[in-house]
């Protein structure tokens, strides 16, 4: 924090609200009823339950790990290249399913998007108070296995 000064959340929180909107933004234009809700650097992808698992196992596949609670945090570690890389992972999951996925599934991505009700007040981007700070990582590297890991053959 000494190190970067006060544009360090700032920044931060932009590059959150820019994967969220870029991300929002591409699914708004083809139908898709998911979303992905942020408050500060902390997002969450918003699937319907019915998709849940094979959502997270097919970005798991594309690049970009969830733990299992799936509240997710960018760190100062992460570059924009990482952010794009995350954005690029949810378009080829969301892509894959549509394409993969039977009739039901895929029907379940074309609704409306699920409701916010659950979802903690932090991640609707609405909270009252902000989140406790997340313990941050202490190298690049970990940062990259804790979110995104990005190989080579999964550019787009």
């Amino acid at each position: 924090i000494i190190e970067h000064g006060h544009e360090l959340y700032p920044a931060l929180n932009a590059k959150t609200a820019r994967l969220a909107s870029s991300i929002n933004e591409w699914w708004a234009e083809r139908g898709v009823g998911l979303r992905i809700v942020h408050f500060g650097s902390q997002f969450r992808f918003i699937v319907p339950p019915s998709i849940s698992q094979i959502f997270y196992e097919t970005l798991n596949i594309n690049g970009v790990y969830c733990w299992e609670s799936r509240t997710c945090f960018l760190y100062t570690a992460h570059s924009d290249a990482d952010v794009d890389c995350i954005i690029a992972a949810a378009k080829r999951t969301t892509l894959t399913l549509l394409e993969h996925a039977g009739r039901r599934r895929a029907s379940h991505l074309r609704r409306a998007a699920p409701s916010q009700a659950g979802v903690p007040k932090a991640a609707r981007g609405v909270a009252e108070r902000g989140p406790p700070p997340p313990p941050g990582p202490s190298s690049a590297a970990e940062a990259s296995i804790t979110l995104c890991t990005c190989a080579a053959d999964h550019s787009s």
